[in-house]
């Protein structure tokens, strides 16, 4: 018994299987996984409705609709995908890297298990995939916290994204610190940074430096009017300073 076949990608493209309902599509996958499991052959109907898990009704129903559609063909009294033998095709040969990882495999003595070679089919990408031939990915270079060890300038001309305005404002809320005006700061933000020079003028995440510099960002202040308190403890300080009662 099969337990692999070919899917192609093409089938996205298909309008005739695109178009299915779901529960019809779902009923031709799996009769395509039924016809591979029994070497290339589907049964009568109402073996399709054992092996579907579905009533004789609702199977014939379904089988028809996908005949009408020439995605199964009648084939005496069971049925085959369309152009099931012509995709679905048996290998001569395998391919060279198939047969370099079967050399390999035989020569540490290992018993070749999966889905290398099934009933004559070619080796699916699983077998010439191999987990123990894959390459380590590359790793960036890292300082001895792990953090990545790459730094830019901000971009020439930065305008402040929007999802970052919100990130920032969400920051400050996060801590229940108080509203700053933060296109202001998106401003002072890009010329202090545009100015500076130097290594200090180079930062791993551009994003993150700027959500702190809004934490740390002054609150909102009133003009002087708006501050009575504040101008009545100025006006005791000079007062007392200067010997005079208010």
């Amino acid at each position: 018994m099969a337990t692999w076949f070919r899917a192609y990608a093409e089938a996205r493209h298909n309008p005739k299987i695109q178009r299915l309902p779901p529960a019809t599509f779902r009923a031709w996958f799996n009769l395509l996984c039924l016809t591979c499991e029994r070497d290339g052959a589907l049964p009568p109907v109402d073996v399709l409705a054992f092996e579907l898990r579905m009533s004789v009704p609702a199977t014939r129903k379904i089988v028809a609709e996908l005949v009408e559609k020439r995605l199964l063909d009648v084939l005496g009294d069971g049925f085959l995908p369309h152009d099931w033998n012509e995709r679905q095709f048996k290998a001569d040969v395998s391919t060279p890297r198939v047969r370099a990882f079967r050399e390999r495999r035989s020569k540490r003595n290992e018993t070749v298990s999966g889905n290398v070679e099934v009933n004559g089919f070619e080796t699916p990408p699983e077998a010439e995939t191999n987990t123990e031939e894959r390459s380590p990915p590359v790793a960036p270079p890292t300082t001895a916290n792990g953090a990545a060890r790459t730094g830019t300038r901000l971009p020439a001309g930065f305008v402040m994204p929007d999802e970052w305005m919100e990130a920032a404002r969400a920051a400050r809320d996060e801590f229940s610190l108080p509203p700053v005006n933060l296109d202001l700061e998106a401003a002072k933000f890009r010329d202090h940074w545009a100015a500076k020079s130097g290594k200090d003028a180079t930062k791993a995440d551009w994003r993150l430096t700027w959500l702190n510099w809004a934490r740390r960002a002054d609150a909102v202040r009133g003009p002087p009017a708006e501050r009575p308190s504040e101008a009545r403890a100025f006006m005791s300080a000079a007062a007392r300073y200067t010997g005079r009662s208010q």
